[in-house]
């Protein structure tokens, strides 16, 4: 008989029920190893990976941890957070807002008896397109390319700023 793990303490004992206790850890011990079901409990979580869906709400995104068993959602702040079970496949999932703070991530940890694995992180920049750092950065290149060409190309803002540097 294999035993793969097992935790066992005894706090208190008197020497008329040693037996008693010895036979029912056995026989417990006997138990989990034959079962079907614990031992799918027993055998180590493989690394889980979270997967993202659409909603309708550009702002709104789902991650989905498809896997059976004790699923802990985490945050980038430490926080447990809690996930709802996907009736068309196994696993929960959670609904994740744009907070608009790229370093926000989320991971999710499968857990049993035998093992711990956790996810990879899944940052907030990589769950939204957002656009306002593109629209800034054009806005940006934009501006300084009209006081270029007005510099190089419109000689009175060329005179007026050469002028204003020899007075100074």
């Amino acid at each position: 008989m294999h035993y793969t793990k097992m935790h066992f303490c005894i706090t208190k004992m008197s020497l008329r029920c040693s037996m008693l206790v010895t036979i029912c850890v056995v026989f417990i011990a006997t138990e989990a190893v034959s079962g079907e079901d614990v031992k799918k409990a027993v055998e180590e979580v493989p690394k889980p990976k979270i997967t993202k869906e659409e909603s309708s709400n550009p702002d709104v995104v789902y991650l989905t941890c498809g896997y059976s068993g004790t699923i802990i959602w985490k945050n980038s702040a430490g926080e447990t957070l809690k996930g709802l079970k996907n009736h068309n496949t196994p696993g929960e999932f959670i609904t994740v807002e744009n907070t608009r703070k790229p370093e926000n991530y989320y991971t999710c940890t499968l857990k049993n008896a035998m093992s711990e694995e956790t996810s990879d992180p899944v940052y907030e920049r990589d769950l939204f397109n957002d656009l306002w750092g593109f629209v800034i950065w054009i806005a940006i290149v934009s501006v300084s390319m009209v006081f270029i060409i007005l510099f190089l190309f419109v000689p009175p803002c060329h005179e007026m700023i050469i002028d204003s540097k020899s007075q100074l």
